[in-house]
């Protein structure tokens, strides 16, 4: 009996080695079952296309300018009056974002990267019919991938006092924040139909304070 008293000491130390080592394991255990973030943007990216399989779907030929690439995506919605019209961006061949650049009947084209590289400008191209039809111009800025709108000249406005369509025919940067533009006038509706045409003339485009 005298040699039961020594052993108590180890019997409860025993004990509380075994708790330890239970709780440790529980820990562990808890600590390896929990997932890890992961930046699961690229690759849980959807094409407006992908995403939406009831439209009639049309995508551009990509346009390819440094690191970035550009695609314009059209959604024709059978249950819309109006086309959805996304400018798909890539850098380094790796998906980036998609930026919704119109809701009417219209394509996104000409992609012009910016000398800064901040910044891409293109001409959107409306056609709502015969003779109802025109391009404007356009850019993303490549940080925010917010839409930028740039102001009217005032000498395009001066010249085509007639309504003409304006059709964009080259885009070139002149600074981060200017773009010139080529733009020649189409054919415009009066009451005898479609008639009348303009010559080609350069402007300067600024953005929109």
């Amino acid at each position: 009996m005298k040699y039961n008293k020594g052993f108590a000491p180890v019997f409860i130390l025993v004990i509380v080695l075994g708790v330890l080592a239970v709780g440790g394991g529980a820990y562990f255990a808890g600590k390896s079952s929990t997932p890890t973030p992961q930046n699961t943007e690229d690759n849980n990216y959807q094409s407006p296309a992908d995403q939406n399989s009831f439209v009639n779907t049309q995508t551009s030929p990509t346009t390819k300018a440094g690191d970035y690439s550009f695609q314009a995506v059209i959604l024709d919605r059978p249950d819309r009056k109006w086309n959805d019209v996304f400018v798909e961006i890539y850098k380094n061949e790796k998906f980036v974002k998609s930026v919704q650049v119109g809701e009417e009947e219209v394509e996104a084209s000409m992609f012009v990267l910016s000398p800064d590289k901040k910044n891409v400008a293109f001409k959107v191209s409306y056609a709502g019919g015969t003779c109802m039809y025109g391009d404007t111009p356009r850019a993303i800025n490549l940080d925010t991938f917010s839409l930028i709108k740039f102001e009217n000249n005032a000498k395009l406005s001066k010249n085509n006092s007639e309504g003409y369509p304006e059709l964009i025919e080259s885009i070139k940067w002149i600074s981060d924040s200017e773009i010139e533009a080529v733009v020649g006038f189409g054919t415009k509706f009066n009451a005898d139909g479609c008639g009348g045409t303009g010559t080609s003339t350069s402007y300067t485009f600024k953005f929109t304070k």
